[in-house]
């Protein structure tokens, strides 16, 4: 799959995901750049690769 077609499908999930939850896109693109900038999903908080220290901590957001 193209880069081009996974930003189409990402796109496609948030856009269905923020009139299902009745909340802004912009909070689901947000959510799902961290998630593919991660660098390794397998541990418990998202650790962003570039720019500044941000720690997403998964276990106290439910």
């Amino acid at each position: 799959m193209s880069n081009e077609e996974n930003i189409r499908e990402y796109l496609g999930i948030a856009r269905q995901l923020a009139a299902q939850d009745k909340l802004p896109l912009l909070v689901y693109l947000i959510e799902m750049a961290l998630i593919e900038n991660a660098r390794d999903l397998s541990e418990d908080r998202i650790v962003l690769e570039s720019g500044p220290s941000l720690d997403y901590d998964l276990l106290t957001e439910s």
